[in-house]
């Protein structure tokens, strides 16, 4: 089928596609050579795993996708 894994990192190392629950990848640092040795490139932890030019979240309720929607889409920051 010719089909072959490659890097879907962002230039600075940030998720685009999360193909898992959103806290593995966030806690990833916890144990890293488990986690990162079904990847094929290395995953930061904390908020430096996602880029913001995220495309894909997976595995997420219907709330977490609500309050993604409210976050994006609804909330004004004010200074």
């Amino acid at each position: 089928m010719n089909i072959y894994p490659i890097s879907t990192l962002d230039e600075h190392g940030g998720l685009r596609f999360v193909s898992s629950v959103f806290k593995d990848f966030y806690y990833s640092d916890e144990n890293p050579e488990a986690f990162n040795r079904t990847f094929i490139d290395s995953i930061k932890s904390g908020f430096e795993a996602f880029s913001p030019e995220i495309i894909m979240l997976h595995h997420l309720t219907t709330n977490e996708i609500l309050l993604i929607e409210f976050l994006l889409y609804h909330v004004k920051i004010v200074n």
